[in-house]
């Protein structure tokens, strides 16, 4: 039963309604169990993601100074302070922050190494099958949801290349404090060991890109390349230089010309003096055929001087002649003494004529041989003479070779040690602190994941009862029907669950 409600409360016409704690309770415990399951769903989501799917993050930090460098520097003379003028401003450190984060850079760094994600040890319990399988499932549907993405156009097909450089661009983390020179460099990744040679291997490359920017590298590399080429072309030339001594045993021309020449001079003498002595026994032997078509039978001018044997025959042959000359005055020639001296002097003859030509065919096989000789020395001299021009240009071109490998060296050593005075001049940025690998990993923990997934899950619920409640026009109790109808309720009639029996 209802009467009508009296006049209406002071806030009513208010913007917003007052609401006890009481009401709010009440809406609350109505909605107990959706506040119960959404907590619950938080949680138990998180729980999931974070013991099941969620792997670790590995994390290593490098830090660099960055400074005024020489090569912005204000000259010695200048009379301002220079510890005011060789300061950091922030454009400095920004424009050094987006050099180590540039694309370009980051390529370079997938083309040097190897991003293959290496395969996990197989599970061997239970907890890491399930775990397994649940990751599994979960890139399975991130890489569903990826095509549906591509499929309607949200998102464009990436390349392996690609997708390297996008993930090393996210991963990669480059701050500084307000007013500090010092730029922090951090790099996460999923897989331990691979930040730290990440992050080096991205800093080695800055710091050469940096370096061919500022210095100018092109004339180490110009007569880098020059002095390679003109090694390999010195050792060409001295190996064919080489093999042509060898071939040909050129060891040293003019000490082998000379020992030529001396041995070809030798042979002439030898071969003239061998003319005179044929010339000598062909004397003798002309001398002998004339003696024996006189009937000279002493032969005395047919010896040969300086031939002991010859003299002695011919001495012998004088005296037998003497003594026969002089018997045959007192003797007739049938006498025995006489017959005697003749048949020796004819044996002594014979002898004598043979020495003569043994003489002169032993003199004549000695011009011949010595002739010989000296037409050998003479061919070699003429063949040394004609490999001494090709030998000569192989000089001449181990000796060019030479030169320009050690211009090139020079020129090389030149523009190092230019280099390195250039890089003394330009060091506004410096590695403080090389890249190095946290001991555990980084993320947020388990539990703190999911007491914040806990607390989302509170919020979530909160909110949920209040869009429902805000879009709730049913009756549930006094309260809705005095608030909705305006009307005090002077009694309630209790809900009959179950049909009472009549007494």
């Amino acid at each position: 039963m209802t009467s009508p409600a009296g006049p209406p409360p002071a806030n009513l016409g208010g913007l917003l309604p007052a609401v006890s704690l009481h009401e709010i309770a009440e809406i609350l415990f109505r909605r107990i169990w959706s506040v119960i399951g959404i907590v619950l769903v938080s949680v138990v989501c998180a729980a999931v993601y974070a013991f099941l799917i969620r792997g670790d993050a590995w994390m290593a930090e490098a830090k660099i100074l960055v400074r005024l460098g020489q090569e912005q520097a204000p000259l010695p003379t200048m009379v301002a302070d220079r510890q005011a003028l060789v300061a950091t401003t922030a454009g400095h450190v920004n424009s050094e922050m987006e050099l180590i984060r540039s694309r370009d850079l980051i390529a370079r760094l997938v083309d040097r190494v190897d991003l293959t994600p290496q395969p996990r040890p197989a599970p061997t319990s239970l907890f890491g099958r399930i775990k397994e399988a649940a990751r599994d499932l979960y890139r399975q549907v991130q890489a569903w949801f990826e095509e549906i993405l591509i499929a309607i156009g949200a998102r464009v097909r990436l390349t392996p290349r690609e997708q390297a450089i996008e993930a090393i661009a996210g991963s990669l983390i480059l701050e500084t404090q307000p007013n500090s020179n010092v730029v922090g460099a951090r790099f996460l990744w999923a897989q331990r060991g691979v930040p730290e040679a990440i992050l080096g291997q991205l800093l080695d490359l800055y710091f050469e890109m940096r370096g061919a920017m500022f210095l100018g590298t092109q004339a180490v590399t110009f007569f880098t390349e020059r002095r390679r080429e003109t090694a390999l072309r010195l050792q060409e030339v001295e190996a064919a230089l080489s093999t042509f001594e060898r071939e040909n045993g050129i060891t040293s021309p003019d000490e082998q010309r000379s020992g030529l020449n001396r041995r070809l001079a030798e042979a002439d003498t030898a071969v003239q003096a061998a003319t005179l002595e044929l010339n000598m026994a062909r004397t003798a032997m002309d001398q002998l055929d004339a003696a024996r078509a006189a009937g000279d039978e002493t032969l005395s001018g047919v010896a040969l001087a300086g031939n002991p044997l010859q003299q002695s025959l011919a001495t012998e042959l004088a005296t037998l002649g003497a003594r026969s000359a002089g018997a045959q005055t007192t003797l007739s020639a049938q006498d025995v003494n006489i017959r005697r001296q003749r048949a020796e002097m004819a044996a002594l003859s014979r002898q004598l004529a043979d020495q003569v030509r043994a003489t002169f065919a032993q003199r004549q096989e000695l011009l011949e041989a010595r002739e010989r000789q000296r037409a050998a020395i003479q061919s070699e001299l003429d063949a040394f003479q004609a490999e001494l021009p090709r030998w000569y240009e192989l000089r001449r071109e181990v000796e060019s070779a030479r030169r320009a490998y050690e211009f090139n060296d020079n020129k090389l050593n030149d523009s190092l040690a230019i280099a390195a005075l250039e890089q003394a001049r330009i060091g506004n940025v410096q590695l403080v602190q090389r890249p190095a690998e946290g001991a555990n990993p980084v993320g947020v923990r388990k539990m703190s994941m999911i007491m914040l997934a806990g607390a989302a899950g509170v919020v979530l619920a909160l909110a949920w009862v209040a869009l429902r409640s805000f879009f709730d026009h049913r009756v549930y109790g006094r309260a809705d029907v005095e608030k909705q109808l305006g009307l005090r309720v002077l009694a309630v009639a209790p809900r009959v669950r179950q049909p009472q029996p009549v007494g």
